[in-house]
């Protein structure tokens, strides 16, 4: 199984008054750790994805534990693994560290669709993608 890495420092943007992340920006970061799942990790950007090919991959459901806070300047190493891979869609399992601390825990179900004029249709992955989303998925060989 692969893991993917990557790292985000926060910023000012991220955070509030306190200097403590204002938890709504954890999920721009998790969107953002996605979309560079996509691009390093299934080797597709977000631009081929969605506006070249008219797909998608909206989020269904998420679940997210934020186990201690996070402060400005802290660079937080976002782990990205595949908890359930189903026909049209993933379970994918995100954590955020931090000096041997974990941060955030989330756990976040995204659907493969594709977009037409009338909206988005739900759509198995495609066989090649499907077989690189494998690769990360917990307890795969």
């Amino acid at each position: 199984m692969a893991v993917f890495e990557t790292d985000i420092q926060v910023g000012f943007e991220h955070t509030d008054v306190a200097g403590v992340v204002f938890y709504p920006r954890y999920f721009e970061m998790l969107s953002r750790v996605t979309e560079r799942w996509f691009q390093q990790g299934l080797n597709i950007t977000y631009r081929q994805f969605h506006q070249v090919e008219r797909r998608g991959i909206p989020l269904v459901e998420v679940h997210c534990r934020f186990t201690r806070p996070s402060f400005l300047s802290d660079v937080l190493n976002f782990r990205l693994a595949v908890a359930k891979l189903g026909r049209s869609s993933a379970t994918l399992h995100i954590e955020a560290h931090c000096n041997g601390e974990q941060r955030l825990a989330a756990d976040m179900v995204v659907v493969h669709t594709e977009t037409h004029q009338d909206g988005m249709t739900s759509k198995a992955f495609p066989p090649d993608m499907a077989a690189r989303m494998r690769e990360f998925v917990v307890g795969a060989t």
